[in-house]
């Protein structure tokens, strides 16, 4: 769609902070976020992130953990059996990038 990128507003859809330190930078496709926050509208809640880390720790129902470190070897695998957990009506396809 060319309007997306010829418009007087295409500018104000974006936006970036600068911060001195940060944990996690966490971007998903509505094939994670779906399962795991269950509505669009618990994106902002801070105790649903909580529960999301606490999940990728291995809180969930495969116990399937993901230890997210530079240094570890596994994650990519740790990350694709994470992935691979069963949702009731939650078949879409699913993109996580995680920046640490």
């Amino acid at each position: 769609m060319p309007e997306i990128f010829q418009n007087e507003k295409f500018a104000t859809r974006f936006g970036f902070k600068l911060i001195d330190d940060f944990s996690y930078l966490i971007m998903m496709s509505d094939g994670i976020y779906d399962p795991k926050f269950v509505v669009e509208a618990n994106l902002p809640n801070i105790a649903k992130w909580q529960e999301f880390l606490a999940d990728l720790q291995g809180q969930n129902e495969d116990k399937a953990t993901v230890e997210l470190s530079t240094t570890n070897p596994d994650i990519e695998a740790q990350l694709s059996r994470w992935m691979d957990f069963w949702s009731s009506g939650n078949h879409d396809d699913r993109t996580l990038a995680i920046v640490f």
